[in-house]
């Protein structure tokens, strides 16, 4: 998934379709930050500057430059508020702990389909993360019970 958000078109009706409107989804790509870029988006927010080193601290980590940008796409582009942010990097830690195979690119997908889904609270993001949760645990209980050695499903 490349982080795209979906832009909408709405399409004029047809004879056969007078009464239905066509919705045509066009797909927008996040804008690539440069680092000079991210540097002029932290020295001009507070906010995001003090997310970025909450994100070090979470990870444990120097994050890279194209991480950075992530995260600031997350709130710029996305919408995410930085407290729903930390907690999808605190899944992906806590995720690479358990020894998932998660990625970066797949916690930006994670971002773009919570702002798509409109969860914006803490709340909202704590119950998307014990769906997630359960549907894990189903998972393992199927492999358990059939014996499928594969990945999870997406």
């Amino acid at each position: 998934v490349d982080g795209n958000i979906v832009a909408q078109e709405i399409v004029p009706k047809s004879n056969e379709q007078k009464e239905k409107n066509i919705v045509v989804k066009e797909t927008i790509s996040a804008p690539t930050l440069s680092p000079k870029d991210i540097v002029t988006v932290l020295r001009e927010s507070r906010e995001l500057q003090s997310l970025v080193n909450e994100a070090q601290k979470v990870l444990g980590r120097t994050i890279s430059t194209a991480e950075q940008a992530i995260i600031i796409n997350m709130v710029n582009y996305y919408g995410l508020k930085p407290e729903v942010v930390l907690m999808i990097l605190e899944y992906y830690r806590n995720g690479k702990q358990k020894g998932m195979s998660i990625s970066f690119a797949y916690i930006n997908a994670m971002a773009k389909n919570w702002s798509d889904e409109g969860i914006s609270s803490i709340g909202e993001a704590e119950e998307k993360l014990q769906e997630i949760e359960r549907g894990n645990r189903v998972w393992n209980e199927i492999v358990a019970i059939t014996g499928i050695r594969h990945r999870k499903p997406t």
